[in-house]
């Protein structure tokens, strides 16, 4: 679903911005050299870079919607807002000490997220 997004809807958005030579290059060096480095793992890479250019204070607000609980409502939960929140919490705790305090604003009570999975 993500790699989905990103080929029907970014790329080519994207690449149509870009004059035809350019945009040849792209599609036949860059694209292939950088997903063969990536070794599959596009999705969770991709949204790291994209973290880490995203101000602190949208990350949070930006897809996981979560409700008063710290969780995402079942309703609307989908794999790509799970792999999100993964992204997300991952980014943040690589910032040591600093991410503690923000990671406290996006983890629920233990309690309360093992109510959620069961």
């Amino acid at each position: 679903p993500v790699r989905q997004v990103v080929q029907v809807r970014l790329l080519p958005a994207w690449l149509s911005l870009l004059q035809e030579p350019v945009r040849q290059v792209v599609q036949v060096r860059l694209l292939p050299a950088w997903l063969s480095l990536l070794q599959g793992d596009t999705a969770l890479d991709t949204l790291t870079a994209l973290l880490t250019h995203t101000p602190q204070d949208q990350p949070l607000q930006h897809c996981l919607q979560l409700d008063n609980r710290m969780l995402v409502p079942a309703e609307s939960l989908s794999c790509e807002r799970v792999l999100y929140w993964r992204a997300l919490c991952e980014f943040i705790k690589a910032k040591g000490d600093e991410g503690e305090e923000m990671l406290e604003q996006l983890l629920p009570e233990a309690a309360l997220f093992a109510e959620y999975l069961y």
